[in-house]
């Protein structure tokens, strides 16, 4: 076979030109970061890539949920602890007031703070977190307590935690305020109206009698605060697992798409200076031609 110089010429172009490709595809790898940057320069990498990255953007909807649903349910708990310390104050009067040392004058004054404390209970029934009545159940935008009549339902607000993982973040109202769904009344406001009753009537049995009433609700409060409790703490650790399993995934996609900036900057030398030598090279190989005879 005859080595020709348009041969010589077109097998020292195409080499060049590979490095040349080569120093360009190393100079995006370096300026970007990143050592994959399309399907074609690892068609096996880039579904694994594309697969942590939708682990992760979902895993971060979930951190954010859970983080909201602590916010909400702390500010629940926020609420029912000052409930339930209106609520002792309450059973004191009671205990104070069922006994028959108390004048009338006495009862009157006891009756004006216990007045004032079911006015209040019955503000924070309608608490809001945000926009949002925490103790309406599903029907967020409506007061639940209007004051004679309960008008929250028992359904669940849920959020999501993870995959199939939905979590009840809220607190049965009906439950708590011991409603009847038929008629919407509330055994919690008919037992507190009934002691303040009992005092404006001077009827020191019927106001002992709350003592049992209030120890019934309190019992209540208690139980609902020790199961939020115990979802506060689940969902705190949620979100201290997926922030560990996030900053793993991260770390998986750096390993498999960031580029090993040490390596690539050798090899891009390496190839820089193999490109200068083959230009150099190129340049006495290749034979004079009859034009620069003639010349």
């Amino acid at each position: 076979m005859r080595i020709t110089n348009n041969i010589i010429s077109s097998n020292l172009l195409s080499n060049l030109q590979k490095s040349s490709n080569k120093m360009i595809d190393l100079q995006n790898s370096i300026s970007t970061g990143q050592a994959i940057s399309k399907p074609s320069d690892d068609p096996s990498k880039i579904t694994a890539i594309l697969g942590l990255k939708t682990n992760i953007s979902s895993m971060e909807q979930w951190k954010d949920n859970a983080s909201r649903a602590l916010d909400y349910m702390s500010s629940v708990e926020s609420v029912t602890a000052n409930m339930t310390s209106m609520l002792q104050r309450l059973r004191e009067l009671a205990v104070q007031g069922s006994s028959q040392t108390n004048s009338p004058d006495d009862l009157g004054d006891i009756k004006k703070e216990v007045d004032q404390i079911i006015e209040q209970l019955g503000v924070m029934a309608n608490s809001q977190v945000g926009s949002r009545y925490i103790f309406s159940g599903t029907n967020t935008d409506t007061a639940p307590w209007t004051g004679t009549l309960w008008e929250g339902n028992a359904e669940s607000l849920s959020v999501e935690l993870g995959a199939n993982v939905n979590f009840n973040i809220s607190i049965n109202g009906q439950e708590l305020f011991g409603v009847d769904t038929g008629t919407g009344v509330s055994d919690f406001f008919t037992a507190l109206n009934d002691f303040s009753t009992a005092l404006n009537n001077g009827d020191y049995t019927a106001a002992g009698n709350s003592i049992a009433d209030l120890d019934s609700i309190l019992s209540t409060f208690i139980d609902v605060r020790a199961e939020l409790g115990a979802k506060i703490s689940r969902v705190e650790t949620i979100s201290n697992n997926l922030e560990t399993s996030i900053i793993n995934a991260k770390m998986n996609l750096s390993n498999l798409r960031d580029t090993d900036l040490a390596a690539a900057i050798v090899d891009y030398n390496s190839t820089m200076n193999t490109y200068r030598a083959a230009l150099s090279v190129g340049a006495q190989i290749i034979q004079p031609s009859l034009v620069d005879f003639l010349q």
